[in-house]
């Protein structure tokens, strides 16, 4: 097995890491804003890029990889959009992103591993120039651009050199090494024979390289041969020691594994390589329960030593992650009443929030007490008396005065926790004044205006991020980061990605500029009344009884990693559970539980299908099977179902409208690996952690700007039995 398939293999184990790990680390300081902003890149699928190119007499940049790839993500954040790296690429060539189901054209070029960059210009034909296999550094991209462009040094250059009969034993060697790290093992087992022939002075070092080259190779097969890590016994260098640990990890010797990297670390502490070796050593450890205090020590390491590298700052957001355990079952600082109130429009709801004291805040309702949101509320919390307030008075309000109400009704933090977004005139202010005075949180206005209708350009969507974490570096501190963003206004959830298809704008405002989130996300959706009673379930409720509702197949790869036997088993520790497996979940078994509307608090299905049907055990479901629910917590592994959750008709919007206060889907096809499996989930969220951050991936594939959505508060959670009010799942409703 590869590196590059044991850092896929570890994109599954992000629930054990983080349950796993106890070692507190410093935040990351955002990086938004700085330095000169880089042209953007223009991305052309394969024909078109090679006609432009052919038209404009230059050379193709061609990018391969599949677009949810961590190490395809790393290099397009962290090397490619950076501003040196960007203009030369914009002034130089043409960009063609080449995904792996063009099998037809990755077999032609020999493509092997991702991410490849391919060099390749036109001469009676397309012919590669050079290229680089897996991860390439700003300085080492920048170097081989200069040289593509002048056509020397490159492979095709030095190839030609050395089949001429005239290469100098520097050529030699520049085209042995080219040869290494592109993964022509005969080219560079030749050049490194031919190198002995020329300098036998230097033939045991030369001989030692193609030893390494075999042991290379053989650590790619399922099971490498025991003898290559003793024929490492007697070969010095950085390489040949992470090879060393490579072989100890891939014969399950994680003692051996661990002193050879300890090592490595002493020994060649600069060593450009190690980042991505440290992290799947990490990831290995962190799968046995004997191994996670080492596992969290490397991840330590990692972030101590590479701060700006994608792998050390993934590892210092998973540290600060398994620090943050408790953070969805922290109260509101304050004690809540049993009394409730419903204001009739929002003037009343602000003067009744000013009433939130330092001791005591209550849950406030916008519209009338039949509203059915609002009985659903009612009926879960079960308050001692319902306050109906006056009207109050009809104007249009200011930022400063929002402000100062806010300021008012809100409790003195130590820290922010996050911000909420929102506009003056929006549907979503009053609920955004409600979360942002009882979560100790910041206020700011949205200055664009697009609303939900708008499908963003990813260049567009790069500017409003970028407004966003000006605004995050603002607020936070070192100290204290800043946990989450709301998004309580009409504002676009949708976003093209750089190489096309649809994103979630949500999750790119999550990240920083290497693409890493580094904050929860989360967005109220609907009318006024609506987001309050999104924002007052957050606050005031918690689910008691849960049902998971599984239609994959137990049996097969990747969808046998979803089973919910486990979780339902974890979940059940705490509340009454109901787990239907695959086989059972059919749609008439889905009908009788709901014959009388949804009574579960937290409900997860597992299916297939789009925004308006979705797969049962025998057939399809719609839209339309989704009954009137109590307020529920409801994450969909699917498809789409959040494709248009502002559409009553859809998935996402019919819980939505039937009492959903917090929906967790995908707007677009984003892969069942892109979800959390319910084991993880459950795990997360027992330890406390909120929903957001429980359903959310922070590393490994799919943890790059994705397809995934969060309807609701971001910093709810399941709180503690006496911490809410009256289990909401007890009380059956009807519309």
């Amino acid at each position: 097995m590869c590196l590059h398939d044991l850092v896929q293999k570890g994109a599954r184990l992000a629930g054990r890491i983080i349950a796993g790990l106890s070692v507190v680390f410093c935040a990351l300081q955002s990086v938004a804003g700085a330095g000169p902003a880089a042209p953007e890149l223009t991305w052309r699928e394969w024909a078109p890029a090679q006609e432009q190119a052919r038209g404009n007499n230059r050379p193709l940049f061609v990018l391969c990889g599949p677009e949810h790839g961590l190490l395809v993500n790393e290099l397009y954040y962290s090397v490619l959009c950076r501003p040196a790296v960007a203009a030369e690429l914009t002034k130089n060539f043409i960009l063609a992103y080449l995904p792996p189901e063009r099998e037809d054209i990755v077999r032609q070029y020999a493509v092997t591993r991702f991410p490849t960059i391919l060099f390749l210009t036109y001469n009676r034909g397309w012919q590669e120039e050079d290229r680089r296999e897996g991860f390439t550094g700003e300085a080492e991209l920048l170097e081989l651009i200069e040289e593509v462009k002048k056509k020397r040094f490159t492979y095709r250059a030095l190839k030609a050199r050395t089949e001429s009969g005239n290469a100098s034993a520097k050529e030699w060697q520049l085209f042995a090494e080219r040869c290494h790290r592109q993964n022509k093992r005969a080219e560079a087992r030749a050049a490194w024979a031919r190198l002995s022939e020329l300098n036998p002075a230097e033939a045991p070092h030369y001989r030692q390289q193609e030893a390494l080259l075999a042991v290379e190779e053989s650590l790619e097969q399922p099971q490498p041969p025991a003898p290559f890590i003793e024929s490492l016994a007697g070969i010095t260098g950085a390489k040949a020691q992470e090879l060393r640990a490579r072989a100890y990890l891939q014969a399950r010797d994680l003692p051996a594994a661990a002193a050879a990297i300890d090592q490595l670390l002493r020994d060649y502490p600069a060593y450009p390589e190690t980042p991505a070796f440290l992290y799947t050593l990490a990831l290995s450890f962190a799968e046995s329960a004997d191994t996670q205090l080492q596992a969290a020590g490397v991840f330590d390491a990692l972030a101590r030593r590479y701060p700006q590298r994608v792998y050390g700052r993934i590892a210092a957001l998973l540290l600060r992650e398994a620090a943050a355990s408790g953070d969805g079952r922290r109260t509101l600082g304050r004690a809540v009443s049993r009394r409730a109130a419903i204001a009739p429009d929002s003037g009343a709801f602000f003067r009744a929030l000013s009433r939130w004291s330092e001791q005591e805040i209550f849950p406030i309702l916008l519209g009338d007490k039949d509203d059915p949101l609002n009985r659903k509320f009612l009926a879960a919390f079960q308050p001692s008396e319902v306050e109906m307030l006056p009207a109050g008075p009809d104007r249009r309000w200011s930022e400063d005065e929002i402000r100062a109400m806010v300021s008012k009704a809100g409790k003195e933090a130590a820290g922010l926790r996050g911000i909420v977004f929102t506009r003056v005139q929006d549907s979503g202010l009053p609920a955004a004044a409600a979360l942002v005075a009882a979560r100790g949180q910041a206020l700011e206005f949205w200055p664009a205006p697009e609303t939900h209708a708008h499908l963003l350009s990813w260049s567009r969507a790069g500017e409003l991020r970028r407004m966003v974490r000006a605004a995050v570096a603002r607020r936070q501190s070192a100290a204290a980061p800043i946990e989450a963003i709301t998004l309580a206004a009409d504002l676009p959830y949708r976003c093209n990605g750089p190489w096309g298809g649809i994103r979630a704008f949500d999750d790119y405002c999550a990240r920083d500029a290497d693409g890493i989130a580094d904050i929860l996300t989360g967005r109220l959706i609907g009318s006024a009344a609506q987001c309050v009673y999104q924002a007052m379930c957050a606050l005031f409720l918690s689910p008691r009884r849960a049902l998971f509702f599984n239609t994959y197949d137990q049996q097969a790869p990747p969808w046998s990693q979803y089973r919910t036997d486990q979780a339902a088993r974890m979940v059940g520790a705490v509340m009454p559970v109901t787990n239907i497996d695959s086989g059972q979940a059919t749609l008439r078994r889905w009908q009788e539980e709901m014959r009388a509307g949804n009574v579960f608090g937290f409900v997860l299905v597992q299916s297939s299908g789009g925004k308006h049907d979705w797969k049962v055990s025998d057939g399809q479901a719609r839209a339309a099977d989704i009954p009137v629910s109590v307020p529920a917590v409801v994450h969909f592994t699917q498809s789409g179902s959040a494709a248009d959750p502002y559409d009553g008709a859809t998935i996402a919007g019919a819980w939505l409208g039937h009492g959903a206060y917090i929906y967790y889907g995908a707007v677009a096809e984003p892969f069942v690996q892109a979800f959390n499996p319910p084991e993880e989930i459950a795990g997360r969220l027992l330890a406390g952690q909120s929903y957001a951050r429980a359903f959310r991936k922070f590393q490994g594939n799919f943890s790059y700007p994705w397809k995934l959505f969060f309807v609701g508060d971001p910093l709810a959670g399941i709180a503690d039995p006496d911490a809410r009010g009256e289990d909401p799942s007890l009380h059956r409703v009807s519309e």
